[in-house]
């Protein structure tokens, strides 16, 4: 398995991006491209190789797995001890799109003095 921080920045973004919502990715090597996911095949590529399985655990604090489940869930974990605000979650809902629908825009948050808040609006290409 290979070490996480040796694959290349935008493969370890894609990485943490799925660990948001997953606690768990295969990554593999093949054909010149990383692909995620369990991958079987009757017949691998020359340069086909198991990079290995990344755990959130691994890669992310408890605070921030339990940033990442509010965000990409719109819902407190068990594990969340701060303040409930549901008002705020149904607001994380709202999204605004571009006039063309090629990028959209939402509220994200972190958990600041023990309770979730929202703390930027992030877009994104779709």
């Amino acid at each position: 398995m290979k070490n996480f921080n040796s694959l290349p920045i935008s493969e370890q973004e894609k990485i943490k991006g799925m660990l948001k919502a997953y606690d768990e990715v295969d990554v593999f090597f093949e054909n010149g491209k990383y692909q995620y996911g369990v991958v079987l095949k009757k017949q691998y590529a020359p340069d086909h190789e198991y990079i290995g399985t990344f755990k959130a655990s691994e890669i992310y604090t408890e605070q921030e797995r339990i940033e990442n489940y509010i965000n990409e869930f719109y819902e407190y974990p068990i594990s969340y001890k701060g303040k409930r605000d549901y008002a705020l979650l149904k607001k994380m809902q709202d999204r605004t799109f571009n006039n063309d629908y090629t990028t959209m825009t939402h509220w994200q948050g972190k958990i600041i003095d023990g309770d979730f808040q929202l703390t930027e609006k992030v877009t994104i290409k779709i």
